[in-house]
Order: C-alpha cells, then structure tokens, then sequence
C-alpha cells in the first residue's frame, strides 16, 4: 500500500503513514503510487536557484539603469550647452546693422537649436534602450 498523501510505501497493515502520518484507515479502499517520489531532490534546491537568478537580475537592471541615467544626464548637458552656443550665434550683430551676416547667423542659430532638440532625443531614446534591455530576462 501506498500513502494517500505523500505517496510512502507502507508498512504491510498500518494505516498512519511513518513519513507525513496521514490516517489511511478513512480510506475505502488501498491507494496506489499517484506519483514517483524521488528522495534525491531537496526542498530547498529551487528556490536558492530561483533567488541567485533574481539578485543578478537585480544587479543587472541596477547597472543598466545607472547607464542609462549617465546617458540621459550627458545628453542633456550637451544639448543644453549646444542651445547656448546656438543663442549666442543668433545674437552676432554686425555694426553696420542688417545684414547678410546677421540673416546668416540666426538660421546658424536655429540651426543649432535644432540640432540639441535632436541630441535630447536621441539621448532619451538610447537611455530608454538601455532600460529596456536592463529589464529584460
């Protein structure tokens, strides 16, 4: 006979099984192996896997994010410090007043202020990838 419960082989006429002592006398009639129980397994063997692999995880996001905050920071100081030099190309005056000059260096300006929007974005956009790739499995 076998336990109904944790599936022990049973001593011939006892009814409290010796591993789980599960009453087998309710029973109607004698339960056959539901289940192979293989005794090499340990309980714990799963679970500290389990853990091991979350705490890489964990390391792995932790540094991922990090990267991805250098970038983010980085990318916006540049397009900041971009901007700047834009705005103070657009405010080249020559001192003879309106000139080609002038029309010059205002769409070099705008140019340029564009072009830090374009470093923001791209900043935000890499940043991102690396986020996503520390959260991935």
């Amino acid at each position: 006979m076998y336990c109904a419960k944790c599936g022990a082989i049973l001593p011939e006429n006892e009814q409290v099984c010796p591993q789980c002592q599960f009453d087998n006398s309710s029973l109607q009639k004698p339960a056959q192996a539901p289940f192979q129980v293989d005794q090499t397994l340990s309980v714990h063997q799963e679970p500290l896997e389990h853990s091991q692999w979350d705490i890489a995880h964990i390391i792995r996001l932790c540094i991922y994010c990090l990267l991805a905050l250098v970038v983010l920071i980085l990318s916006f100081v540049a397009a900041g410090k971009i901007s700047e030099a834009g705005l103070e190309i657009m405010q080249i005056e020559s001192v003879g007043g309106k000139t080609l000059d002038e029309a010059y260096y205002y769409r070099l300006g705008e140019l340029y202020s564009g072009y830090a929007l374009f470093a923001r974005s791209i900043g935000i956009f890499f940043a991102s990838v690396l986020a996503w790739l520390g959260f991935r499995k």
